[in-house]
């Protein structure tokens, strides 16, 4: 990335009170000032996603979470945001992974990224990742496959969230199934409520785990 949607000196001091400066400058302040108050609707979809461009990784970053914050009527940003997830800068991929499930099932083309991102990226987008995949809800191969792994993870958060998010999607595939029962032996108590959760989501998998403990 080579552009910046404002100055330098714009950027490294945000000021409010200048009449003097353009409609494009105050609206990057609402994405990087705290203390501006924020006014972003739908219309501004095609200014935040000129921003996920910006040479500022805060304002990319921000823009992310702002059009997140918009839920489904962000929806045309759908590609933008997927592009961001092969950012350079760790924040800016997991606000893009943040932003396209608040999107929910309009940002299903983004599946097979997210599924990449959720097993092979830092923990915080890959915890970001997996609860993405269970917003969006699409129960394809690549989202299946990538939640199974992401039990298996190093990191408690990363594991809750993949438990949750194959709680959300619903399915009850044997693979799925197994690595749940596995996970209910989950070192990390917030995981095993998760994986509970999600058990009890899938009637197939609740009545499977009731007849083994009949069983023994």
């Amino acid at each position: 990335r080579a552009r910046s949607l404002t100055s330098p000196q714009t950027r490294s001091s945000v000021s409010t009170s200048t009449s003097t400066r353009s409609p494009q400058d105050r609206a990057v302040d609402r994405l990087v000032n705290p203390s501006v108050p924020r006014s972003f609707d739908a219309t501004s979809v095609p200014f935040l996603i000129r921003s996920l461009e910006d040479s500022v990784a805060d304002i990319r970053q921000s823009a992310a979470y702002t059009l997140g914050g918009l839920g489904e009527a962000a929806s045309g940003a759908a590609q933008e945001l997927t592009a961001l997830l092969n950012d350079p800068v760790t924040s800016c991929r997991q606000a893009a992974a943040v932003a396209l499930g608040a999107i929910g099932p309009a940002a299903e083309a983004a599946t097979a990224s997210l599924a990449k991102a959720a097993v092979k990226d830092h923990r915080m987008v890959r915890a970001a990742a997996c609860r993405a995949l269970g917003a969006i809800g699409r129960p394809d191969k690549d989202a299946m496959n990538a939640l199974v792994n992401a039990l298996r993870d190093a990191d408690p958060t990363v594991r809750s969230q993949a438990a949750r998010s194959l709680g959300s999607i619903g399915v009850a595939s044997p693979e799925a199934v197994s690595a749940l029962k596995v996970a209910l032996s989950d070192e990390s108590a917030d995981v095993r409520c998760r994986v509970v959760t999600a058990i009890s989501a899938m009637p197939d998998a609740l009545n499977e785990l009731l007849t083994g403990f009949v069983a023994a």
